[in-house]
């Protein structure tokens, strides 16, 4: 299709081609942390920074949900198109031209004595969709925990039962037993080798648990792929609405290297920009760990 085509188009351009800015001119070139580091700590006392996470990338529409749904996650500033608004403020962007929105995640200044800066990231591509809708399965798989954990405190917080389902390898595997269980008003855990809890698979706690009759209304689920996949399989058969989340494939944080690419349904997303929660029964599982194996 036209979309692989130019996807396989920037690939290639990226390995073989020189890229240089379209306005200054100058050579872009990839940059070590160290790199970029050094050159914050070659700036003046004093000087301004901003840390961005990159939403939207020259797309035509207002994004009046997307702006809404970021000062509900807590953010104060949004950049668009080159310049800071306040989110407590109206911003109108017109629908019918091309936009670019970044939300500000920090604002720093240049202070003597520092001598390193830790590495930031994220947050990364579109926030979760959380409402009341009733009964929520937040399903964890290793370290999947870490990220589900503010998702069903979310949950519960306005207003959702939430029935919090973990599993690990083994037992000494296991975090955040005490903060998922304060946000959970049910919780199961799993290990495959049987130290503790239930001897298998999370799925397996999925699978009984809808099989139980309990009612319930949709399901998150992080971990690792195949666990995501199978976890997904079931859902289906339930008819029951499930998000997985894809965070484990975001590479560059803005799509540009296609590594995050994957299909959803008949279209192509990217988990940088477009995630990293999707539909987990219009993911294509099979084909994402093809890439992820070549990613390692």
């Amino acid at each position: 299709t036209l979309t692989e085509i130019y996807d396989y188009l920037r690939l290639l351009f990226a390995h073989i081609g020189e890229p240089h800015c379209y306005k200054c001119g100058r050579r872009i070139r990839p940059q070590t942390i160290e790199d970029m580091t050094n050159h914050v700590m070659r700036l003046e006392e004093g000087c301004p920074i901003l840390i961005l996470s990159p939403l939207v990338r020259g797309r035509k529409g207002e994004y009046r949900d997307l702006l809404e749904d970021i000062q509900r996650e807590g953010y104060l500033r949004v950049r668009v198109d080159g310049e800071i608004h306040l989110l407590e403020e109206d911003v109108f962007l017109d629908k019918n031209k091309k936009h670019t929105v970044e939300v500000v995640v920090d604002r720093l200044k240049v202070k003597k004595g520092i001598e390193t800066i830790e590495d930031l990231l994220g947050p990364l591509g579109i926030p979760s969709p959380i409402e009341k809708i009733g009964t929520v399965i937040c399903v964890g798989g290793g370290v999947g925990v870490a990220p589900l954990y503010p998702e069903a405190k979310r949950y519960q917080e306005v207003g959702n039962k939430v029935i919090s389902l973990i599993g690990a390898r083994s037992k000494n595997l296991f975090f955040f037993m005490d903060k998922m269980g304060a946000v959970s008003d049910e919780i199961r855990y799993s290990t495959d080798d049987g130290s503790f809890a239930h001897h298998g698979f999370v799925t397996d706690l999925v699978k009984q648990t809808l099989e139980s009759g309990v009612g319930v209304d949709e399901a998150v689920v992080i971990g690792p792929l195949p666990m995501m996949k199978r976890a997904s399989e079931i859902t289906k058969e339930y008819n029951l609405k499930t998000r997985v989340s894809l965070n484990s494939i975001m590479v560059d944080a803005t799509g540009m290297c296609g590594c995050c690419r994957v299909r959803v349904g008949d279209k192509v997303k990217f988990t940088c920009v477009d995630g990293p929660g999707f539909d987990g029964h219009l993911v294509d599982f099979d084909e994402l760990m093809l890439r992820q194996k070549d990613l390692r």
